[in-house]
């Protein structure tokens, strides 16, 4: 699994993800300005499975049917 942590989290949550997850941070990415809609779409673009954030209101505000297409 890929998966991105958003910029509010700490960094060294990754030292505590299993080994088996490959894991960024928006940061290093350098994706630090770049808003929750287009953070998404470009993170699902770039082969991440998931991203981790602290944002309460992420679900509510973006239409998943409308960011994630495969085909």
């Amino acid at each position: 699994m890929k998966l991105l942590l958003d910029e509010q989290l700490p960094r060294t949550l990754i030292k505590s993800l299993p080994e088996n997850i490959e894991a960024s941070t928006v940061q290093s990415e350098g994706w630090g300005s770049i808003t929750n809609g287009a953070l998404l779409k470009l993170a699902f673009k770039r082969g991440f499975d998931a991203l981790l954030s602290a944002d309460k209101n992420i679900v509510s505000q973006h239409n998943e049917a409308t960011l994630f297409y495969r085909w």
